[in-house]
């Protein structure tokens, strides 16, 4: 199985592109499996571009249904 890492927000950036989801840091907390994304200790998103929640349909009437939203970011690990 090929390396997972699930990471804790420590912060949060607005995205310059108005419209973009925000910038973050991420504290890695655990990691599943073996490869490159073990020795992450750290993970960064940034120069996001689109991502935001549409405006609508997020009511009760909507309960269950799913929207896919697309996003291009950078994400950067860091490691000792």
């Amino acid at each position: 199985m090929a390396a997972k890492s699930k990471g804790t927000m420590v912060g949060t950036k607005p995205s310059p592109d108005s419209g973009s989801i925000p910038w973050l840091p991420l504290k890695v907390a655990r990691h599943a499996g073996e490869g490159k994304l073990q020795k992450a200790e750290y993970v960064t998103r940034t120069d996001t571009k689109d991502g935001v929640a549409p405006s609508s349909g997020c009511d009760a009437s909507h309960q269950g249904e799913q929207s896919r939203v697309p996003y291009s970011a950078i994400y950067r690990f860091y490691g000792k």
